[in-house]
């Protein structure tokens, strides 16, 4: 299996004089099939012209739709890469990167560790990694109640250059147990693994 170093995005500033052309936002549903479950982007990267991340969380935070720019970016045509997995992210130019998790699904980032990490060593070529909580909250570091985080992609090093990652996810699910059996909700925490299939992805 390919070497997984799972190293968390640099949480240090953008450089200065470095300005996003777009926000490209994707948001994270799953299923469950059967005993599976299946997780997927949907939008996958749509993108937001310029830079006003700010005014994009905001609406996010108050469940205002934010998909009013120029749609999400086409896969497989003429100079475009063909998606390889549910969870892939197209990134051809300096942009915020906001990903949100489902808000109809029980789950959160973890505060336990980071939301987001790299199979391999990117360098800053990704920055300033923020959490966004239900409250507002804008920490480098995990947060409860958390459900967006965003980091600014500052360069490739070539076109067309990919990018593995992970994400870790909280999912709250109600068991049961005892004598007699009294409901209680748990928390487990799960990473999604570019080489698993059905929850991968990466940043192209």
């Amino acid at each position: 299996m390919p070497v997984n170093m799972q190293i968390p995005i640099p949480i240090k500033d953008t450089p200065n004089g470095w300005e996003a052309e777009e926000i490209v936002y994707s948001k994270i549903g799953f299923k469950s099939p059967g005993t599976r479950l299946e997780f997927f982007m949907d939008p996958s990267s749509y993108t937001i012209e310029g830079g006003n991340l700010a005014y994009v969380l905001t609406q996010l935070l108050n469940n205002h739709p934010v998909l009013n720019g120029k749609g999400d970016k086409p896969w497989g045509g003429p100079g475009k890469p063909h998606k390889r997995t549910p969870l892939d992210i197209q990134i051809d130019k300096r942009c915020w990167v906001v990903i949100e998790l489902d808000k109809q699904k029980d789950w959160r980032f973890p505060e336990s560790g980071p939301g987001i990490t790299t199979k391999d060593d990117y360098g800053d070529s990704n920055v300033e990694l923020r959490y966004y909580n239900d409250h507002g909250v804008i920490s480098p570091y995990p947060l409860p109640d958390c459900r967006i985080l965003y980091f600014a992609v500052v360069y490739r090093e070539t076109t067309g250059e990919i990018q593995r990652f992970n994400f870790n996810l909280a999912l709250k699910e109600e068991v049961k147990d005892g004598q007699p059996p009294v409901a209680r909700t748990v928390t487990m925490e799960i990473m999604i693994d570019p080489d698993i299939p059905n929850g991968n992805g990466a940043f192209w």
